[in-house]
């Protein structure tokens, strides 16, 4: 899962930077990427405030991980 802290104008650098973590590692699987907006216009006005989870379906490597 990656985080973006900011405008949604830059959701494709959150993305970029799970979908690099993953390819690096070699655990993605077939399956929906996903975006939970944790805080968005409807809580502040201040987009640097705005916060968004990105994540994508990958198998674990090592146990608790």
């Amino acid at each position: 899962m990656a985080e973006l802290r900011g405008a949604l104008a830059d959701l494709d650098q959150a993305y970029g930077a799970l979908g690099a973590c993953v390819s690096e590692r070699e655990t993605g699987v077939d399956g929906p990427m996903r975006e939970h907006c944790l805080v968005t216009a409807f809580d502040t006005g201040d987009q640097p405030r705005h916060v968004t989870e990105v994540g994508r379906p990958a198998f674990r490597t090592m146990p608790g991980a």
